[in-house]
């Protein structure tokens, strides 16, 4: 059996995860539910795998897989999010997370990644489709991003100048090279362009 570390702010996923691999060859001999608690359950326990989400009370899973892989070049990390997120996806890889699973993926696919990273230890597994960032799609500048921002609120040309402190005639020009760069022709089909590709918090 393989000892694992489920660490998650959600004492249902807790719960969940613990019951759904009792029929695996993982043995859950620990749970935390904060940055702090992770650590003192790690140093206490020096499991083989760890399953951490992104989002904890009081910190980040990334900062715990990088703290515990400073500590141990063998222990199996696993993210385990709702984070789809091509960039945060890239940062597990580099602070050195082993493979990478969004909480939508049926139990299989999270065995598959805990077998595999076990057997693996220097690969790196994903069950997540992941959203491409603005970067890889798009070459907009900082401002034509501020202004597609502004795009769902409605705003004319004169008020989004005024909000960003340029002229009406510079956000024309921005608008243009937006909507060159979008392959749309117009605001309505620059909204639907940003929300398909994750370009926009709304």
């Amino acid at each position: 059996m393989t000892t694992l570390l489920i660490v998650d702010d959600h004492v249902l996923i807790r719960e969940g995860l613990r019951r759904a691999l009792t029929v695996t060859d993982f043995d859950v001999i620990g749970e935390a539910a904060s940055l702090s608690e992770a650590k003192i359950r790690y140093e206490a326990l020096q499991p083989a795998a760890i399953l951490i989400d992104l989002n904890l009370g009081d910190g980040s899973g990334l900062d715990f897989a990088e703290w515990v892989r400073k500590k141990s070049p063998n222990c199996a990390i696993i993210v385990l999010t709702m984070d789809d997120r091509a960039e945060v996806l890239a940062r597990a890889k580099q602070v050195g997370v082993n493979a990478y699973v969004l909480k939508e993926a049926p139990l299989n696919e999270l065995v598959s990644a805990l077998n595999f990273v076990i057997s693996n230890p220097r690969k790196f597994f994903t069950a997540a489709r992941v959203k491409p960032t603005l970067t890889k799609l798009f070459d907009l500048t900082a401002r034509e991003s501020e202004i597609l921002a502004l795009l769902p609120e409605g705003l004319s040309n004169r008020e989004m100048a005024s909000l960003l402190f340029i002229s009406e005639a510079t956000i024309k020009t921005h608008l243009l090279s937006l909507y060159r760069e979008l392959k749309v022709k117009n605001r309505i089909q620059a909204i639907e362009v940003a929300r398909s590709n994750n370009l926009l918090s709304h």
